[in-house]
């Protein structure tokens, strides 16, 4: 009922409530865009809807948002990669299910690859406060997969650390310089047609390399 207690707003509440994830998702952007220190709350305050005070309703600071952000992409990237390998079928066809999974992910998200990139070159307050190890923890998982697959015959055998990094490389950049990979194919790579050319040729690529 119009007037009750429940339609007045509580002091300090935002006139404009949003999810926390939906905070995350929007920050991840803008922060792709312009790097750590690029990025500015009022930014990512504005693109939201909310009033830069507001924002700390939800996270203290823009260094904690920024941890947030990076936090949520390795879990959900993190995630998808070990759900996949630790799947039904035999290593090929589990690594063939990460690497769509995360194909299709990046492929949607593509700010997702630009900012992991960007944190891992620069430096910046992940990699500085837990993220060198998040990030090495989840290649660990691959490279151990690597090397259960070349004990069972199915990969080539190789250094499962180096394999990892190249594969990281290999896939990542492609969502992390789309502008330089939109003049180089002619095509841009988050397009339907260009999206799908480049998953097909990275799926071909990385089963290459690691298949025997």
């Amino acid at each position: 009922m119009a007037g009750s207690k429940s339609d007045v707003r509580r002091p300090g509440r935002p006139a404009n409530p949003i999810s926390r994830e939906a905070i995350i998702g929007i920050a991840r952007g803008v922060f792709a865009a312009g790097g750590y220190a690029g990025a500015s709350l009022s930014q990512i305050a504005t693109k939201t809807g909310l009033r830069k005070a507001s924002l700390y309703h939800h996270f203290a600071s823009k260094e904690s948002l920024y941890l947030a952000v990076l936090d949520t992409l390795l879990e959900d990237i993190g995630t998808m990669f070990s759900e996949a390998l630790t799947g039904k079928g035999d290593f090929t066809e589990r690594l063939d299910a990460a690497v769509v999974g995360v194909l299709e992910y990046l492929g949607d998200n593509s700010d997702a690859a630009q900012i992991l990139v960007r944190e891992m070159v620069d430096g910046g307050p992940f990699v500085e406060a837990h993220g060198r190890e998040a990030i090495a923890m989840t290649l660990q998982v691959a490279a151990q997969f690597f090397d259960l697959g070349m004990a069972a015959g199915q990969f080539r055998q190789q250094d499962a650390k180096q394999l990892t990094l190249s594969l990281m490389g290999l896939i990542l950049y492609s969502y992390a310089a789309v502008d330089v990979s939109t003049v180089f194919l002619g095509e841009s790579p988050l397009s339907d047609e260009g999206k799908q050319n480049r998953h097909n040729a990275l799926r071909d690529h990385v089963l290459r390399l690691a298949i025997a």
